[in-house]
C-alpha cells in the first residue's frame, strides 16, 4: 500500500486492518501522520514503521522530488537522516502482510492496552524529552 503522507497512521492502520493487511498495528495509536512516522521511525511496543517500509517519495528543501529505498536511509529509534536533512516525505511505500481480522484486532488491541497502561488518562502534553548536558548535535 502506498498512503499520502498526510494521511494519519491511526487511520491508516483502520483501512489496512479492514483489508486484511497486518504490519503497522504497533503505530496504530500514535497521534502522528504517515509522513511524520516515517520522519521519526515511529514504532512502540517492539514494531516500527521502518519494519514495513519499503520506499519514501520524498522532496527536497530545494523543492526536488525524489525516491529513496528504505535500506537507503539511515534510521534508529525514533530517528531518520530525514530529520537532519530537512527533505519532506510525500508518499511511502509499505509493504504489509494478509493476515486475519482477528489477529489484527487482537494485536491492536493489545498494543492499546498497553498504552493505556502506561500513559496518564487525562489530558497531558505527551512525551516530552530532554536532551542530557553535553549532547553535542550535528
Amino acid at each position: 500500500m502506498s498512503p499520502e503522507a498526510a494521511r494519519l497512521s491511526a487511520g491508516f492502520a483502520r483501512k489496512a486492518a479492514r483489508a486484511g493487511l497486518s504490519g503497522i498495528e504497533a503505530i496504530s495509536g500514535i497521534p502522528s501522520s504517515i509522513g511524520g512516522a516515517v520522519r521519526i521511525n515511529a514504532g512502540a511496543y517492539g514494531g516500527e514503521i521502518f519494519d514495513v517500509l519499503e520506499s519514501v517519495t520524498l522532496l527536497s528543501r530545494e523543492g526536488e522530488p525524489g525516491e529513496r529505498r528504505a535500506e537507503e536511509i539511515p534510521h534508529g529509534c525514533r530517528w531518520t537522516a530525514l530529520v537532519e536533512s530537512g527533505e519532506i516525505v510525500c508518499r511511502a511505500c509499505l509493504k504489509l502482510s494478509r493476515a486475519p481480522l482477528e489477529a489484527i484486532e487482537s494485536r491492536t488491541r493489545e498494543v492499546t492496552e498497553k498504552r493505556r497502561g502506561a500513559l496518564p488518562s487525562q489530558p497531558n502534553a505527551g512525551s516530552v524529552f530532554k536532551e542530557p548536558v553535553g549532547t553535542i548535535r550535528g
